[in-house]
């Protein structure tokens, strides 16, 4: 890892009071204004370590004249409590603009935290699983034509609900295949799917990402494109041009225009329905199973994002910082609840060791754990203003039994139904 970033601007693990200095580069500034009608700038900063957002009022828009998203800067601040309740920012002090190019600026859009190589490689693995050699045969002109394997090695599948960062698609690709595979296994099904057509329609479903998103030098953002026409009817486009250029050497091979319409069908229904960008819902198995793995692979992503966005309340419930699917809140399960108790457990036990400026663990704020989070609400329905009336109504014998003869007949009812 490089270490153009100076240690003290380590964003990977924010603390309260935690002082910033080092080198960033400017993401996004959003333009927001309070209810008050006071304006100010929501911006994210990011370098090496992390990402990190700060609020700038109206007052202190002349401190960053010239701080453009994507200009390298050198920041000085202090971490403190943000907006909603429980999130913490960044308050910037000093601001200074650096030259261009610099080092920094490598860090402008998140990469995928794994091993990018082995994406690759499994991305050849499955390739090598198609046996049907006209599948085969689409399948590398695809790649080698209307998507280079550059573009979707790099692309990300989104802005900011799942795999956001940089080969995010190859990621999510690859686990939409995986999840179809699984599924298609079942003995139920197995004799009724097409393993091939759903490893090469779950591999290109939003293949048309490369036209619908930029993000080579600027934040992750949609392509003018997208304002005429989305990912779908890019996929639709992407696969007519590779029957055209290549239709008898793909003739020869056994992919027939049948099949290219197959694929076309997994690519335009796989949204599920039109409220959610399908012109046309799954009409065959294969594209029910796409429409769900790739259902599951963008819900179970958002939601993991909330989830390691923030640290849960006392009762294990966590808000999102925007607007989502889960925008009432998601319950932080019992493997988060131990990992956080684990980690707050080490910081407080290396407490006398930390530097001084460090803010104290606060042992009031942490999350309880299943059985305390239960003991404390039976608590709080003890002191609640209802419960005399409540267990003066539980102690009244047989208020809500229904008569025998009503017992009998929605039991008969219900057997009828």
């Amino acid at each position: 890892m490089s270490t153009s970033t100076n240690f003290a601007a380590d964003v990977s693990n924010p603390q309260l009071g935690q002082q910033i200095h080092g080198p960033f580069v400017i993401r996004k500034i959003d333009e927001k204004e309070a209810r008050n009608g006071k304006k100010y700038w929501n911006v994210e900063l990011c370098n090496e370590t992390g990402t990190i957002t700060c609020r700038v009022w109206q007052e202190k828009f002349e401190m960053w004249e010239g701080v453009q998203p994507g200009s390298p800067v050198m920041i000085t601040g202090r971490i403190e409590n943000g907006f909603p309740e429980g999130t913490l920012e960044l308050s910037v002090q000093r601001i200074q603009l650096l030259p261009a190019p610099h080092p920094v600026q490598q860090y402008l859009n998140p990469v995928y935290p794994g091993d990018m190589e082995a994406l690759k490689a499994e991305f050849e693995k499955m390739r090598n699983a198609i046996e049907h050699p006209g599948y085969r045969l689409f399948f590398d002109r695809f790649f080698e034509t209307v998507c280079p394997k550059e573009r979707f090695f790099t692309c990300p599948a989104a802005r900011t609900h799942h795999h956001a960062y940089i080969g995010g698609l190859l990621e999510h690709s690859l686990e939409v295949t995986k999840l179809w595979l699984a599924f298609a296994e079942h003995e139920a099904i197995r004799d009724l799917v097409s393993k091939d057509l759903g490893i090469v329609g779950s591999m290109i479903h939003d293949a048309g990402k490369i036209h619908e998103y930029v993000w080579e030098g600027v934040a992750i953002d949609l392509s003018p494109d997208s304002l005429l026409y989305g990912h779908i009817t890019s996929g639709v486009l992407m696969i007519q041009k590779v029957m055209t250029k290549y239709r008898e050497e793909l003739r020869a091979a056994g992919f027939t225009e049948q099949d290219a319409k197959y694929l076309i069908h997994m690519v335009v229904s796989h949204h599920g329905k039109a409220d959610w960008g399908s012109p046309t819902p799954p009409a065959m198995i294969e594209s029910v199973l796409l429409h769900h793995a790739d259902n599951m692979s963008a819900k179970v992503r958002g939601i993991a994002n909330i989830v390691r966005s923030r640290q849960p309340d006392r009762y294990g419930k966590i808000t999102p910082m925007e607007r989502s699917d889960y925008w009432t809140g998601v319950i932080a399960g019992p493997a988060v609840l131990e990992q956080l108790a684990a980690t707050v457990e080490t910081q407080i036990a290396q407490q006398p060791a930390m530097n001084e400026a460090a803010a104290p663990v606060d042992s009031e704020r942490l999350p309880l754990s299943p059985a305390q989070r239960f003991a404390a609400a039976e608590d709080e329905q003890e002191r609640s203003p209802y419960a005399e009336a409540e267990n003066a109504l539980s102690a009244l014998p047989g208020l809500f039994d229904l008569p025998a003869n009503l017992q009998q007949s929605d039991r008969t009812s219900a057997r009828r139904r």
